[in-house]
């Protein structure tokens, strides 16, 4: 065998894919032009860069990893045609599929386009990372921006990937429960990520609502209220739509309607308005009690008159409800009124007090002949109003104890009020006996100096010293002094009586006990 034979000869793997000397040669000499020119390529761009031409280091590295793949390829595909394996073999090997189940197929194009689609989504979702912490993009939400960009690149990638296997026909098949309402894997995929959304957003919302109630610049209740609102009305909707989406055809159930009588009927639809009413009562009554509680700090109503029109509108809106929801479920006010006419007449007899306490707490929360924070007396007890409720009022007596006096003790009893005057001031009195022939005037100034010297009492108007009583053993003084903090007059008063004695004693001023002179007769 001469030396041309030789080079011709060709050695067979299977029956189209063989070598000879010649395809070999050419292989070798492919790979060494291929390893020198990637040598190249790496050097010029390394040159690039240090000439600030390529101006960032990533940049480079992602033009020499592209062109490197490229040289890669095609020296694959050269190998491939010289050893017998045409291109048009070559695209049938890679689109070759391999059956798992009769909808689940794999191809090695298929799975290397799945491989490129998984790397290619992880480096879009560091890129934008990236891009976020380098405030490339400006937004003010981008936490949120950011989370949607990255969850929607990985369900599309998926969705790419799915479809290439053959698995997507697979997702979209429907389980049916009933001949309307079905499921599939794909419906399920949907809510999840329907409610995962919607529960990210809330999240980010109360985050910013926090931030700006912690800066001072929203109220805390209104801000609060809203966001469960918006909360209840994001789920409801949500809800709806996701029964929908199943085949669930959730109104025509909401109006499927219980007979309760043959005029009385309440369906689904209408408990869920009664709920809903009762959740937006609740709300706007605390919207309201922070209303009026500004309005009360900022001083431009008193805190009286601030409780008294909190409590009507409280009351008014949950009569107004009432007769609302029994109306919407077919009960006729006047209707009912009618059939419990004679029910009341012998209800009243037996609940005639509390109905008496009802309507004078109206009375009261009218009249304002008492308010929140007013210092009374009334039935032997003595305190500081702190609530007026419709059928009772709370009383915090100076010794803390909280006393629940019916409202009808303030309408039928008299009733001292001692801050009733529009500066809230009471007046306090006490009484002071002498012994006959003091010095009057030494008391009264003893009295006036002892009022004025102490610090709950107030200059304006000044105390007052009257000579109120010649006793039987005594020269009766009264000393009446005005103070701001009148539910601790015990304490004023206590305090008052100490000094008061104490100067008795320095100046010899005498307080007489009781006493009789006894004459004898011969």
């Amino acid at each position: 065998m001469n030396i041309e034979e030789i080079l011709k000869y060709k050695f067979y793997i299977t029956n189209e894919i063989f070598l000879d000397i010649k395809n070999t040669s050419m292989i070798f000499i492919s790979i060494i032009f291929s390893i020198f020119l990637i040598k190249f390529l790496r050097k010029f761009i390394n040159k690039k860069i240090e000439t600030s031409k390529i101006k960032e280091q990533k940049h480079g590295n992602i033009i020499f990893q592209t062109f490197k793949y490229i040289i890669l390829i095609f020296q694959i595909i050269l190998i491939l045609e010289l050893i017998g394996i045409s291109s048009l073999k070559i695209f049938e090997i890679l689109t070759y599929k391999y059956y798992i189940i009769s909808e689940i197929n794999i191809s090695i194009i298929n799975f290397l386009i799945a491989i490129f689609l998984f790397f290619i989504s992880k480096k879009i979702i560091k890129f934008i990372e990236k891009a976020f912490k380098k405030r490339k993009i400006k937004l003010k939400n981008k936490e949120i921006f950011f989370q949607i960009l990255k969850y929607a690149t990985i369900i599309f990638s998926l969705l790419i990937i799915l479809k290439i296997f053959g698995i997507m026909n697979l997702i979209l098949y429907k389980f049916y429960f009933t001949s309307k309402i079905n499921i599939s894997i794909f419906k399920i995929i949907i809510i999840i990520s329907i409610v995962f959304s919607i529960k990210t957003f809330l999240n980010h919302i109360k985050k910013f609502v926090n931030n700006k109630i912690e800066k001072g610049k929203i109220n805390k209740t209104y801000s609060e209220t809203i966001f469960n609102i918006l909360k209840y009305i994001f789920f409801i909707t949500v809800f709806i739509l996701l029964s929908e989406m199943i085949g669930i055809e959730i109104m025509e159930i909401m109006r499927y309607e219980f007979k309760i009588s043959s005029e009385i009927s309440i369906s689904i639809i209408d408990i869920f308005i009664i709920f809903s009413a009762l959740f937006l009562i609740k709300h706007f009554s605390k919207i309201l009690k922070e209303f009026f509680d500004k309005k009360i700090n900022d001083g431009k109503i008193d805190k009286g008159r601030g409780n008294t029109v909190f409590q009507i509108s409280k009351y008014f809106s949950w009569i107004l409800i009432s007769v609302f929801l029994l109306e919407m479920v077919g009960i006729k006010m006047t209707i009912l009124v009618a059939s419990s006419a004679a029910l009341m007449v012998g209800l009243g007899f037996g609940l005639q007090n509390i109905f008496n306490d009802i309507i004078s707490g109206i009375i009261l929360l009218f009249e304002r002949d008492i308010e929140v924070g007013n210092l009374v007396e009334v039935d032997n007890i003595m305190g500081q109003i702190s609530h007026i409720n419709l059928r009772t009022t709370s009383i915090v007596s100076p010794e803390n104890i909280t006393i629940i006096v019916p409202n009808s003790k303030f309408t039928t009893e008299n009733l001292i009020n001692w801050t009733h005057i529009e500066n809230k001031k009471a007046s306090l009195n006490l009484i002071v006996g002498v012994a006959y022939g003091s010095n009057l005037e030494l008391v009264k100034s003893i009295l006036l100096k002892c009022g004025n010297e102490h610090k709950d009492v107030e200059k304006k108007p000044s105390p007052l010293v009257f000579l109120k009583n010649f006793g039987d053993s005594s020269l009766d003084m009264k000393l009446k002094i005005w103070t701001y903090k009148g539910f601790f007059h015990e304490k004023i008063k206590s305090d008052l009586r100490f000094e008061i004695y104490k100067i008795f004693r320095e100046k010899n001023i005498i307080i007489p006990f009781p006493q009789r002179d006894i004459y004898l007769k011969k």
